[in-house]
């Protein structure tokens, strides 16, 4: 049957809007390559190992950084390029990435702002880019490929659409100006269509673009709210769901494994124990425990966050600034879910402390009424359903202690005192802290005291102090950071101790560092003095080691003080760098879970450094971010569809049961990040639920499918069998 008269008007319509749209480059390297296509440093290769589709592939081995490939856009002025691509060896320290290149009327050779797309690392198979480029209308311009230093990638099944768009939305290729506060937005490669129909839009027809519920306008999916009757609606099909999936049988009031053959000693608190070869946590009833955790689970999470003052400035996660940017919405008038938030100064390019709002927080009364009435009992039915089992980094613990799920509390505590000399330091997010500094200890003491009605709970796992930290990875760089330091530097004084302690006498010292100095005086007064020879080497690592061992004794020591029985958990690392292998190290001498975040395909051959004691390690943070629901974020690995995302869930959540040191994964997170950024401009539709608080249903059905058979997959034949043979109990 032919196409009904309004689609054909439809499609008329789109043609008009559009211009022509036709495929202009299709190349499968099979054979001569077209000159409008030209290569550098590349080769076609028919090695059956590096082919990744028909006799030959495009290859590439980048011993320097540089282009693959590269064409003109011709007469198009908006192009969708698609290609297949494989990483055959090496590791890119940074990805692979698509640019859309201009030369404006200087001549100089400029890249379009916003439309670098860093396509997903290869994870050892095939993986498919797809991006469309538009902007610069009328200017000569052409798409160049790049592969990162040190990595050989094949490539095939290039093809290349163009399309002729009116010129009305030529303002959007200024990113630069119109959304200086977005990471990301609906111009970004990765997520434009050619047949969008705001690329025809004027400026002030495209604004404002996000709806009153804080959706995007332009674009519809599953789900999407389009009325406020909407909201009882999906209230009802979640209700229906709920009928349909009763929570998961043989489940203690901790979610354990109810099996009287595996049934260990009940001390009241959770704990982390071997069982045949593999770690678990033992509920405070004495059963197996495997942590399918959720990061931000609750209502009115809060998130510490660096500002002026890192350890202090605390904001609500799920606020998007709209000071500076009113156009942007619809609707955020309601003072009542409106915030200052001092977080987002960094972020938002020096603007002053800037209102935001809380479209999540409207949305949910919109959908429960004033105070969402029943909200505890819904929080405890999504988890008895969902395969959730505790509330991971940043969740919500007075919510969670209320509905009887079990929680974990994040205190974040970096003293306000960096390490400042002249020799500056710069982790990957901001300074290293002074773990040295005086106020660490009693401030650390202070804010765990706060957080007691919490730590006291049987339903309270452990606590992570800390996430992802500053540390250093290059040798000796943190002590030339901290030589360069005024006398007064706390981690100057304790470095001198343990020269002094080492040496007795400057004289020694002098003879061992090469220096000149006739007291330890001379040695505290000066900010030049680096470490250049040997033995002073070696004590710029040791005293790096010092360091470390300083943050964690006193955070495990803090914890034991509230609770011996208390879990700690780690501050999350960020599995990365030299500093992981060291950092590691010395952690796993304090941590009774070792933490760690990783945003990678699966986990089934992750190991501890060889230097480390045996522990648990804990995922606190992973997800997949889909990018067809109505977020523009991409994160460090983007699955294209909601589909793909489950499908890598799934074998992701089966290599972590595979490990045997891993005792859980905490996805990151409950609720969708704002459509127009958060404190630190992220936006994702990474969520369990979206902004208008409606489950992601496949998201949700591929956790629960793993849930119900997540101690089975972790149990072997011999699971029983081998509780006693392998009984040690961490700490």
């Amino acid at each position: 049957m032919g196409k009904s008269l309004p689609v054909l008007i439809a499609l008329a319509f789109l043609a008009c809007a559009h211009g022509k749209t036709e495929t202009f480059l299709r190349e499968n390297f099979e054979g001569k390559m077209p000159e409008t296509l030209r290569v550098f440093k590349s080769r076609i290769s028919e090695n059956a190992e590096e082919a990744i589709a028909g006799k030959s592939s495009l290859v590439r081995d980048a011993s320097n950084w540089g282009p693959a490939f590269e064409f003109d856009t011709g007469e198009f002025n908006a192009v969708e390029v698609s290609f297949d691509y494989k990483i055959l060896s090496g590791s890119p320290r940074s990805a692979p990435y698509v640019q859309f290149i201009y030369k404006p009327g200087d001549g100089a050779e400029k890249s379009v702002p916003g439309t670098d797309n860093r396509f997903v690392r290869g994870r050892g198979g095939t993986e498919r880019s797809k991006n469309v480029f538009h902007g610069a209308f009328g200017r000569p311009a052409r798409v160049r490929v790049n592969v990162p230093e040190g990595v050989k990638m094949a490539f095939d099944n290039l093809r290349v659409r163009g399309a002729s768009i009116p010129a009305r939305a030529d303002w959007s290729a200024s990113h630069g100006e119109v959304f200086e506060t977005c990471r990301y937005n609906p111009f970004s490669p990765h997520y434009l269509k050619l047949n969008d129909r705001y690329l025809s839009m004027s400026e002030g027809e495209f604004f404002p673009f996000i709806d009153k519920y804080g959706q995007f306008k332009y674009r519809i999916w599953p789900g999407k709210i389009r009325s406020a009757a909407d909201f009882k609606e999906r209230a009802a099909e979640e209700k229906k769901w709920f009928d349909g999936n009763p929570p998961i049988a043989l489940r203690d009031k901790f979610y354990g494994l109810i099996n009287p053959a595996l049934k260990f000693e009940a001390t009241g608190r959770f704990y982390a124990r071997k069982v045949g070869g593999k770690w678990f946590f033992v509920t405070p009833e004495g059963n197996l425990f495997w942590a399918l955790g959720m990061c931000g689970l609750g209502y009115d999470r809060r998130f510490a966050n660096p500002s002026d003052e890192p350890s202090e400035s605390i904001g609500k996660a799920r606020l998007t600034p709209f000071e500076g940017r009113e156009r942007f919405y619809d609707d955020v008038s309601d003072p009542r879910h409106t915030a200052n938030s001092g977080g987002f100064k960094r972020a938002y390019h020096g603007m002053k402390p800037a209102k935001g709002f809380d479209f999540y927080g409207r949305n949910l009364e919109l959908k429960y009424g004033r105070g969402a009435p029943g909200k505890i009992s819904l929080l405890k039915g999504r988890a008895d359903r969902f395969g959730i089992n505790l509330g991971g980094h940043l969740c919500d613990p007075a919510a969670l202690m209320a509905a009887e799920i079990p929680f974990t509390v994040t205190v974040y505590n970096g003293p306000n005192l960096p390490i400042n000399g002249e020799h500056k330091l710069q982790g990957w997010w901001q300074t290293p802290p002074d773990w040295f500094n005086p106020e660490f200890e009693p401030s650390l003491r202070e804010k765990l005291k706060k957080i007691s009605r919490y730590t006291q709970s049987p339903y309270c796992m452990g606590v992570f102090i800390d996430g992802e930290l500053p540390w250093i990875s290059k040798p000796c760089e943190l002590t030339k950071g901290v030589l360069s330091c005024k006398p007064d530097q706390p981690a100057k004084v304790a470095l001198r101790e343990m020269l002094q302690e080492k040496y007795q006498s400057v004289e020694d010292f002098n003879a061992a560092w090469g220096a000149d100095y006739s007291s330890w005086d001379g040695f505290m007064r000066d900010v030049k003095l680096v470490p250049n020879t040997k033995a002073a080497e070696a004590d710029a690592l040791a005293f790096e080691d010092a360091y470390m061992r300083r943050y964690f004794e006193v955070c495990r020591r803090l914890v034991k003080e509230v609770d011996p029985k208390l879990l700690y958990l780690g501050c999350s690392f960020s599995m990365s760098g030299r500093e992981w292998e060291k950092a590691c190290r010395i952690s796993s001498e304090y941590c009774d879970v070792i933490s760690c975040n990783t945003y990678r395909y699966g986990v089934a051959g992750f190991s501890l450094p060889e230097s480390s004691r045996d522990k648990p390690v804990l995922i606190g943070e992973w997800h997949f971010a889909p990018q067809d629901e109505g977020t523009f974020g991409v994160t460090m690995i983007p699955s294209r569809t909601r589909a793909g995302q489950c499908e890598l869930v799934e074998a992701f959540l089966k290599s972590a049961l595979e490990n045997p040191n891993i005792i859980g994964a905490d996805w990151f997170e409950w609720v969708d990040i704002a459509t127009t950024g958060r404190f630190d401009k992220a936006d994702s539709g990474v969520g369990f639920l979206d902004i208008a608080d409606t489950p992601h249903y496949p998201l949700v059905e591929t956790f629960r499918k793993i849930s119900e058979n997540m101690y089975a997959m972790r149990l072997d034949s011999k699971g029983e069998g081998a509780r006693d043979a392998d009984d040690d109990r961490n700490w």
